[in-house]
């Protein structure tokens, strides 16, 4: 059976609900943008030479992760706690903060309506929500990447999307 590559970039995001957070890999030096692998893990194939992440993070990877570059935000409790705009300010205060996702479990995806923009929000069992905003429109820059076990899937311009995927085939 062939999918759209839209409605299967809207299944694997569902499916996050019920993942915990591995990890999140961010930091002064990427910017703001944040690689969120969710459990279950696996072995990576080899070991990450950064010494400043933990050994089980060095040596395992989510099976399932979203690779942000566009404008994304956290909130919680009526306030926004941090956002990409904050990185550029005190960059390790604003990935500390974020870094507190790491264990957290997904209890819920807001996913877009139909046709509209692929936005999407994360909300955790701590209450807190990461709300994700494609903002690049002119250009090709991939606004976030889903990755999972057989498939990536790019957003570009907030709606087109670049994949490869054994079960869009």
């Amino acid at each position: 059976m062939r999918h759209q590559p839209r409605d299967h970039l809207i299944r694997l995001l569902a499916s996050l609900n019920g993942r915990e957070v591995f990890c999140v890999y961010c930091g002064v030096s990427t910017g703001s943008v944040l690689d969120i692998h969710f459990t279950p893990v696996k072995q990576r194939p080899e070991s990450l030479g950064n010494s400043q992440f933990s050994r089980r993070h060095r040596e395992y990877m989510g099976t399932f992760s979203v690779f942000v570059e566009c404008t994304w935000r956290i909130q919680g409790h009526g306030t926004i706690l941090v956002g990409s705009g904050d990185a550029t300010a005190d960059g390790e205060e604003v990935f500390r903060t974020v870094r507190t996702l790491e264990t957290r479990l997904v209890t819920q995806v807001i996913l877009p309506a139909i046709d509209q923009i692929l936005d999407f929000a994360l909300c955790f069992d701590n209450g807190l929500q990461l709300l994700v905003f494609c903002d690049t429109g002119r250009n090709s820059h991939e606004n976030f990447t889903v990755f999972a076990e057989d498939s990536w899937i790019s957003v570009v311009n907030g709606c087109a999307i670049d994949s490869t995927s054994s079960s869009l085939q």
